[in-house]
């Protein structure tokens, strides 16, 4: 084995989630679903790649330790262009309590009218 062959992207070892980072990299080029194949081929050495033609782009989840400028290299030798790769941080979802104070939420129901008449034509 070269030690270069340690170093390759494409065979990482699977780190834990928390190590993941997500990637939103811009392709050129991509026209078809076919398209989406090959560029998530040419990226296959991260742990998860989507490619969407329609939008133009991927999302790729990579371990934190990767330098995402090997995604853009990955491409190099593929008809399509890459852009410059774009860190995707999740906005915190705020948690719903419905209004109500203290711990756990509180839902109430109303059901108006029986539902009887709602095909029925008048007379």
């Amino acid at each position: 084995m070269r030690s270069s062959d340690t170093d390759d992207w494409r065979s990482p070892s699977r780190p834990e989630q928390g190590n993941l980072v997500e990637y939103r990299l811009s392709v050129e080029g991509m026209t078809c679903a076919d398209c989406e194949r090959h560029v998530a081929d040419a990226l296959r050495g991260a742990i998860a790649v989507q490619a969407n033609f329609r939008r133009g782009e991927a999302h790729i989840e990579a371990p934190a330790s990767m330098d995402p400028t090997r995604f853009v290299a990955a491409l190099t030798d593929t008809p399509y262009r890459p852009g410059t790769p774009e860190r995707v941080t999740a906005e915190p979802v705020p948690a719903r309590t419905n209004g109500r104070t203290g711990s756990g939420d509180r839902y109430d129901l109303a059901i108006v009218g029986s539902g009887g008449g709602a095909g029925s034509r008048p007379p």
